[in-house]
């Protein structure tokens, strides 16, 4: 990052609330994917099980391996519910669609089973937004203050 978008950023000019702004700003998106992407099946192994002793460092605004993999995941379940949801809406009109899926009863069956990971998904997510409290503003309004964000370092 040059010197001058680095002073912008730290300086707080040009509305930036937090960090993170910065970083979209900065030239790292000119790195190689395998340095941008921090999803692999060691990293999402290691932070899910730091999650499940609890012991997970949790910075607004820093989304770790276990929840990126999750809103991949979410993201591929709608694009199925919409194909699926074609097939069974419309069988005749896509019908190559339908036999993609393996026929109108296992495109229900698929439709269903998406549905449920939906709804999985955003009880998982209501239920930590409860146990961390503190992420509920930055949902609501869409930025974490630069104060609540490196309140943990």
């Amino acid at each position: 990052m040059t010197e001058r978008r680095l002073a912008v950023c730290r300086a707080g000019v040009r509305g930036f609330s937090s960090p993170q702004h910065c970083y979209a700003q900065s030239d790292s998106w000119r790195l190689p994917l395998r340095q941008r992407a921090t999803i692999g099946p060691a990293v999402v192994l290691r932070d899910a099980i730091a999650a499940l002793r609890f012991r997970l460092p949790h910075r607004l605004g820093v989304y770790n391996a276990v929840q990126k993999t999750l809103y991949l995941g979410v993201l591929a379940a709608g694009v199925i519910m919409v194909l699926s949801g074609l097939a069974i809406w419309k069988p005749g009109q896509f019908q190559e669609l339908t036999w993609l899926f393996g026929g109108f009863d296992v495109a229900r069956v698929i439709h269903f089973l998406g549905m449920a990971a939906i709804v999985a998904f955003l009880v998982v997510h209501i239920a930590l937004v409860i146990i961390v409290p503190k992420t509920l503003p930055a949902m609501i309004t869409g930025r974490a203050s630069a104060h609540a964000a490196h309140s943990e370092d």
